[in-house]
């Protein structure tokens, strides 16, 4: 049976346009997201994420998916700055506030389930560890009813 590895909370921060702060998290805490670092800043210190419309793929690929989760930027092997992105971001006529996407853009293999409210204020995702190549079915029996978003307990270690 799948269950998340992690379910993780946002909510919306005002005077932005997109972005997101982490709230909370149940489970392994594996989404590499950033830090804001500039002093002064009034979120500094605390993790974001960005929702944003797709402008980095090509137009076939921004008509298919046409928005994004923005985890900043990151410093490539050859010393370039890259911004991560969780792509395939789309929602359904069905289902306008929930959406499926995966983490291979960031090196990973799992499968994502984003929930926004209907306010669209607050922002959850779970993650399904290694299960990227199953997100559409995840997605197919989340909005079914008939899958468990309940996190398996995370092992403490000593």
């Amino acid at each position: 049976m799948s269950t998340p590895k992690l379910v993780s909370k946002y909510e919306f921060t005002n005077n932005t346009k997109s972005t997101y702060l982490f709230v909370s998290c149940t489970g392994a805490d594996i989404l590499p997201l950033p830090v804001y670092v500039k002093n002064g800043h009034q979120h500094k210190g605390k993790r974001y994420i960005k929702f944003e419309e797709n402008k980095f793929d090509p137009a076939e690929t921004r008509a298919k998916y046409p928005y994004v989760f923005s985890l900043g930027k990151k410093i490539n092997k050859q010393g370039k700055p890259v911004s991560e992105r969780l792509t395939g971001v789309s929602f359904p006529l069905a289902y306008p506030n929930k959406s499926v996407g995966d983490t291979h853009s960031i090196g990973r293999n799992d499968a994502i389930l984003f929930e926004f409210s209907e306010d669209w204020k607050t922002l959850t995702l779970y993650i399904f560890e290694n299960l990227a190549d199953s997100k559409n079915a995840l997605f197919e029996r989340w909005t079914a009813g008939s899958l468990s978003l309940t996190v398996d307990a995370v092992p403490v270690t000593a």
